[in-house]
């Protein structure tokens, strides 16, 4: 009983997640060639070409998400319903005029099948045109076995009900089963509610229904839900977000139903697959945590783990990020290393370390007030704003020129030097080197203190003084020098000191 309410449980959360996953999508939501079924309970009323789809789809594998393929479907089903021995000949090679030559090449018969199945089916038609499928009057429904029988046994072409082709059929056809998939099969034996994985017969056939209906019975989900449900945690449904957890490498630490599942008990993720499980499960850790307690709630290491990209294994990602925090600092220390320093560390090579260095990058431009290529510079605040972000908390100082217009743009900002924790070099000749070649018609000098604290030093005035009287020399404006400390910035121009 417990291990029941496990299974009902494991459901509805699993549910919750392919919703969670892929809003707006109803899981039990089937689909035939061109129409879509919303009530397998209710399908549509079948006509002549559906069927014809349908058992052409089964036959040789058209998939109706293709465009290309749909049109080969109503080819082929045009020239199954043309009929006339004589003209044969003639509808092969209108077939082969388009891109159906290779499909026909492999499959020579294939229309004269497909006649012969289109004839079966007018036979099923009562008086309106709708098909009334083989068997009908016994209750398919009721007995999915009984009807698969019918239809192979009325059709042809989809071998025996211990294989795909006939319950590939009729799920296409909207009918309320589930294609005996390896996929789905692995899932149900390891969740215990099938006695193996093999599928070759009436009697294994009769197995899988029966667990099907059984395990709907028990969850109270309809077939077509359990089937999408199924395929998207088995890892056999394409087009759909996440999933995938019970493929042939099983994620049980990221899975809903392992409190319920015998694989889960007696196997754990130490079984045969454990060592991938838990690989695979690793990578999506980090993800699911961030869709789960937003990012806000990650810590320092875990973004930088994502800054790094979480390769295969994101608890490895992690390590590497909690190592470089202790090894550096912190996360602002990290920003300030160069590349050379970061490449030196274990784990971390030149595109990660770039990876690094760029998204520190674009979180002080999203911080700060950005100074781009032609942006007017106003005044002492617009630098403040611009660069605190920056150079906040940096270990070394920085001297740095902002190179100006005519009209107060900038046209580049250049690092003149960096100093050691007492002062900086920022020589005449380093610092209007650069204005020179990019002929500047005024400059900003700025550095920053890692004290924190913006006031000058006696240097710095000298500093301040000597490149002014170059400039004047040089016909170019020294407009301002501006210290950013941690929370605030002295400027010589507006205290009047230049």
């Amino acid at each position: 009983m417990a291990a029941d309410l496990q299974i009902i449980d494991g459901f509805e959360a699993l549910r919750a997640e392919f919703i969670a996953e892929n809003p707006g999508l109803r899981p039990n939501t089937s689909v035939i060639p061109g129409r879509e079924i919303t009530d397998p309970q209710n399908p549509p009323a079948l006509k002549t070409p559906d069927v014809l789809q349908a058992w052409l789809c089964a036959r040789v594998g058209l998939a109706t998400s293709s465009s290309e393929e749909r049109r080969w479907l109503r080819t082929l089903v045009r020239l199954a319903m043309r009929g006339g021995a004589g003209e044969g000949a003639g509808q092969v090679a209108e077939a082969r005029e388009g891109s159906l030559t290779a499909l026909l090449r492999k499959h020579p018969k294939l229309i004269e099948q497909a006649r012969r199945v289109a004839e079966a089916v007018g036979e099923m038609e009562d008086d309106g045109g709708v098909v009334q499928p083989p068997g009908s009057g016994a209750g398919p429904r009721r007995d999915p076995v009984a009807h698969a029988k019918a239809w192979v046994k009325g059709l042809g072409g989809l071998g025996d009900i211990g294989g795909l082709r006939v319950w590939k059929f009729m799920r296409l056809l909207g009918e309320e089963v589930v294609v005996p998939e390896r996929a789905v099969r692995r899932f149900l034996y390891r969740l215990g509610v099938l006695g193996g994985e093999k599928f070759s017969g009436a009697a294994d056939a009769l197995a899988f229904v029966s667990a099907i209906q059984g395990l709907s019975r028990l969850t109270g989900i309809g077939v077509a839900e359990l089937d999408r449900l199924m395929a998207w945690h088995s890892g056999r449904a394409a087009g759909l977000s996440g999933g995938g957890r019970c493929a042939a490498k099983p994620r049980c630490s990221l899975c809903p139903l392992t409190a319920g599942c015998a694989w889960f008990r007696f196997r754990g993720e130490d079984g045969a697959d454990g060592a991938a499980s838990r690989e695979a499960a690793s990578a999506d850790r980090l993800k699911l945590r961030w869709r789960d307690q937003g990012l806000d709630e990650m810590t320092d290491a875990e973004l930088l783990a994502f800054a790094m990209g979480l390769g295969g294994d994101s608890d490895q990602a992690t390590r590497t990020a909690d190592d470089l925090m202790r090894r550096f600092g912190g996360l602002r220390e990290i920003y300030a290393a160069s590349l050379s320093e970061l490449t030196a560390f274990r784990s971390i090579g030149e595109a990660r370390a770039r990876q690094i260095k760029a998204a520190f990058e674009i979180g002080l431009r999203l911080a700060g007030k950005s100074l781009v290529r032609g942006a007017p510079v106003n005044g002492s605040e617009d630098v403040w704003l611009a660069y605190r972000e920056r150079y906040r908390h940096i270990p070394q100082e920085h001297f740095i020129i902002l190179l100006l217009d005519t009209k107060n743009r900038l046209i580049k900002a250049e690092i003149v030097s960096k100093g050691t924790l007492s002062g900086s070099l920022a020589h005449p000749r380093e610092v209007f080197k650069q204005a020179v070649r990019h002929s500047a018609s005024a400059v900003i000098l700025m550095h920053n203190h890692p004290s924190g604290d913006p006031e000058p030093s006696p240097e710095d005035f000298a500093v301040t003084e000597q490149l002014c009287d170059a400039g004047r020399i040089l016909g170019i404006r020294v407009l301002d020098h501006v210290i950013l400390g941690e929370s605030e910035y002295f400027s010589f121009k507006d205290k009047g000191a230049m």
